[in-house]
């Protein structure tokens, strides 16, 4: 979501009628609850985590380049720290962890099925 300041201006209305500087939080869930979802399809999301992991294409030309379905672990735990950093929403090493053991993609070889992780960030 980026709106513009115009946008922004309705949305301080919606949640502060009376101008008063203040709201309170269930002001700001109706306003969150009332904006759509952008909804993506499972291309989009492991053409992203393909981008943000530096896993897309790798070897070979034409036809023949090869396209990896997997990630690994140290990969993930990179792009999700790198981009977390990037957008203020700063994870730590723990949380990313969390993250790999809640979604229980992770198999023996550290590495994770991007088409499995795409489908458990859609669940959620």
């Amino acid at each position: 979501m980026n709106p513009s300041q115009r946008e922004v201006e309705e949305m301080v209305r919606e949640v502060d009628p009376s101008a008063t500087g203040t709201f309170n939080q269930n002001a700001l869930v109706s306003l969150i609850a009332r904006k759509p979802r952008k909804e993506y399809s499972l291309e989009e999301i492991i053409e992203a985590i393909r981008i943000c992991t530096n896993t897309g294409e790798t070897e070979g030309e034409g036809k023949d380049k090869v396209i990896p379905n997997k990630m690994s672990v140290v990969d993930f735990i990179t792009a999700m720290d790198s981009m977390g950093k990037s957008t203020g929403e700063d994870l730590g090493q723990a949380e990313v962890q969390q993250i790999i053991r809640d979604s229980n993609l992770e198999n023996d070889n550290q590495e994770i099925v991007i088409e499995d992780f795409a489908k458990y960030l859609l669940s959620r």
